[in-house]
């Protein structure tokens, strides 16, 4: 890297292969101010970390911000199964005030775990994956009412958190992040992409101009993510672009179909995917994970889609699966879902 940079972060590579993020000292401290804003230092008192630092979301957003305002930080090692449950003993026990999470990790946490009782814990954020508005109201009560829970939107590309709705604000629909932090959003008017203009935005891909040119431009990053301008600037991201289904002309965005099928009470996770076609181009497939005891069939998921969906939004096949893989982050990796359905012989 460049004179003046400070950190190598690689990103998860869910939609595409790994890229290395160059960011300089500065588009640290500039970050930093911003996060310690957000962030007081009461609030970090007694900050918990249970995530990879070598991402930008457990290193720095969870990490450095109490470190660098003097505050205590607990590294634990990356998520297992024993620490979801006595995630609420943990907390009382060194009067946890801050951490933050993914949203696979609360799947695990809230059918195992107790509820921490000692009320130390004062903000609790969720970022790196989608987050489900009933999923949210689930965890805001696990956490009890006195707690600030926030999905925040982050990328590695602009060292982590960027924005969140502010405190107390509901959580109404899935990918609402509230105004910028210390940046500016706005929409490509072509394809709805987020672009966003910021002090820290990386300084290039590593080894990567051509990459770094596609995305970055006189300070303004693609970030690959569609999205849509709300009232007063707040913003909603509607899913990537690049996952987008293009379905006889028609685009298909794989959180709009995830987001109706986990309404439906037998369905415990899934992940849409595209196929290749030869008539549309693209089908849309999904696989999904049932809850315990829970036997919804194809064509129940299917009807259950047609009540709020478009038809050529229903997913054509339905594959069945024990689980949706995800990186260390909770991030599904589509590409290999679709690998496993292939594999299982569902196409």
């Amino acid at each position: 890297p460049a004179p003046g940079s400070a950190l190598l972060l690689y990103t998860s590579g869910s939609s595409g292969h790994p890229k290395g993020v160059v960011l300089s000292y500065r588009a640290l401290e500039e970050k930093l101010a911003v996060l310690l804003g957000v962030l007081s230092p009461k609030a970090m008192e007694r900050t918990l970390c249970f995530l990879p630092v070598s991402f930008g979301h457990g290193l720095i957003g969870n990490s450095l911000p109490p470190l660098l305002s003097g505050q205590t930080l607990f590294l634990e090692p990356a998520f297992t199964s024993d620490l979801a449950v006595r995630l609420g003993e943990l907390i009382d026990q060194r009067g946890i005030t801050f951490f933050s999470s993914v949203p696979s990790f609360w799947r695990a946490v809230l059918p195992f775990a107790s509820s921490p009782k000692a009320g130390s814990l004062r903000k609790v954020f969720c970022a790196s994956a989608p987050l489900q508005p009933e999923d949210w109201k689930a965890i805001s009560a696990w956490l009890g009412a006195k707690v600030d829970f926030r999905h925040v939107y982050g990328i590695t590309e602009a060292a982590s958190w960027i924005s969140a709705l502010p405190e107390g604000a509901p959580y109404l629909a899935a990918g609402d992040v509230g105004a910028g932090w210390g940046c500016e959003f706005s929409l490509d008017p072509a394809s709805s992409e987020i672009l966003l203009r910021a002090p820290y935005l990386m300084s290039a891909y590593h080894r990567d101009p051509l990459g770094t040119e596609m995305v970055l431009r006189d300070g303004v990053f693609r970030t690959g993510d569609a999205g849509l301008m709300l009232e007063g600037g707040k913003l909603r991201v509607v899913g990537r672009i690049k996952e987008q289904i293009n379905r006889g002309g028609l685009k298909v965005s794989p959180a709009e179909v995830e987001a109706c099928l986990r309404g439906h009470p037998d369905v415990m996770d899934c992940c849409v995917f595209g196929a290749a076609d030869e008539v549309g181009g693209e089908s849309v497939q999904v696989a999904v994970v049932l809850r315990s005891n829970r036997q919804a069939t194809t064509k129940e998921l299917k009807d259950f889609c047609r009540k709020t969906l478009s038809e050529f939004k229903v997913p054509e096949r339905v594959h069945f699966l024990p689980e949706i893989p995800r990186n260390s982050r909770g991030k599904v990796n589509r590409s290999e879902v679709a690998r496993l359905c292939f594999l299982r012989g569902k196409f």
